[in-house]
């Protein structure tokens, strides 16, 4: 479902109609020390939704944070300059582990068989993530491929 290249993660779905009716999340990925997951859904207005979340984060010591800064991008695999791209800056905590993008894309655009987000009963979504400070322990040597968000 997906593969992890230095800092980027590449999610690819190929069971577009699922979008309407669950969330689909990523396995695990390691970027920068850090266990990651990507879940994408969609939201009753429409859109697409990306959700960037701390993996594990119920489970890490009381006072981590992680200062991260990320892009996330619906590739447009026919003119990569019409991709959607939504790129921040923040602090996830454990209070706060999970940020999104409620409009990403609109499903409608998304599912249009022309305009290259839909490419080979494919969509492919990638996270780009720079840690920028980490605050305790968040030991990453634990296998960091099983699903579900925990």
């Amino acid at each position: 479902m997906g593969n992890e290249i230095d800092n980027k993660f590449t999610m690819v779905i190929k069971d577009l109609c699922s979008l309407q009716s669950k969330v689909i999340e990523s396995d695990k990925f390691v970027i920068g020390g850090c266990k990651w997951r990507l879940a994408v859904c969609s939201t009753d207005a429409g859109h697409l939704t990306l959700l960037l979340a701390v993996a594990d984060f119920r489970t890490l010591p009381r006072g981590w944070s992680i200062h991260a800064k990320y892009r996330l991008t619906v590739v447009n695999q026919l003119s990569e300059r019409l991709s959607q791209v939504k790129e921040t800056q923040l602090w996830f905590y454990q209070t706060i582990p999970v940020t999104d993008f409620t409009e990403m894309i609109p499903l409608s655009k998304l599912h249009d068989k022309d305009g290259g987000f839909f490419v080979n009963e494919q969509v492919k979504i990638v996270a780009e993530v720079d840690v920028l400070e980490v605050i305790g322990n968040l030991d990453v040597s634990v296998e960091s491929r099983e699903p579900g968000f925990k």
